[in-house]
């Protein structure tokens, strides 16, 4: 399998100071003869406007017939 790694700051120097970042953490492999591919990402997102951060799980897998 593969890992991603993907980080992104955005500084936005307008009146709305609304400044956003993301980090993405990914794990991708296939199984099953290669038939199959199995997906699992973590992504952390924050933004100025917002009173938490966000936290999200993703997981998804693809069967090619």
């Amino acid at each position: 399998g593969k890992f991603g790694l993907a980080f992104d700051y955005t500084a936005d120097n307008s009146v709305h100071e609304n400044d956003y970042t993301e980090l993405d953490l990914t794990y991708k492999t296939k199984v099953f003869n290669d038939s199959t591919t199995l997906f699992a990402g973590y992504i952390f997102r924050d933004a100025d406007k917002w009173d938490d951060s966000k936290n999200t799980l993703r997981f998804w897998a693809r069967y090619n017939f």
